[in-house]
């Protein structure tokens, strides 16, 4: 009885130390933090000061959309972002300038033909990071244009993996009559 308690006790001493290593990745890239009674720039990484030491793996950014785009989901997470080596991709472009999030959609998808990609592009890449969840896609499905805009990163602590939240964005109905009339007058 002795010796199954050793070694029960010994694989999971190795299972915790095992996976929180495996779990561990390197993140540099660049962010303020802020006062109370600052403003974040547009597209910059930041932390609010006084969450910093609270959370320390939490990052936001603003970034500003045309008048024509309408927030369809105000924040949502990336399904998927910490399948195979997404995260560990994604993590060096996080720093570059022209970081943003784009959608794609995916009718093909084996498991839901109204399925949607997540994208994270710079100006020299483009790389396929997640999905949007099942339900939102579904909800979606009908509208003519999506896109996103970052919102939080949530870097991997205490076994908890990388996240990534978005705003899902729609095109406004004022966009949607305007293409529809000039539509109509092409007719």
């Amino acid at each position: 009885m002795k010796l199954i308690f050793t070694i029960a006790a010994i694989l999971s001493i190795w299972f915790f130390f095992s996976s929180r290593k495996a779990n561990k990745i390197h993140v540099s890239f660049p962010y303020r933090i802020l006062d109370e009674d600052e403003m974040p720039k547009d597209n910059e990484w930041y932390q609010e000061k006084h969450k910093a030491t609270r959370y320390p793996h939490m990052f936001y950014k603003d970034t500003s959309y045309p008048k024509d785009w309408k927030q369809f989901v105000a924040s949502t997470d990336v399904r998927g972002i910490s399948r195979g080596n997404r995260s560990e991709q994604l993590i060096p472009l996080l720093s570059d300038p022209s970081f943003h999030v784009a959608l794609e959609r995916e009718p093909d998808n084996q498991q839901s033909s109204a399925a949607v990609k997540v994208l994270a592009v710079t100006d020299n890449t483009t790389l396929h990071i997640g999905y949007l969840s099942k339900e939102i896609a579904e909800e979606a499905k009908d509208e003519p244009e999506l896109d996103a805009r970052t919102e939080a990163l949530f870097l991997p602590i205490n076994d908890k993996k990388l996240g990534l939240h978005i705003t899902v964005l729609s095109r406004t109905v004022n966009w949607k009559k305007r293409q529809k009339k000039m539509q109509n007058a092409g007719d």
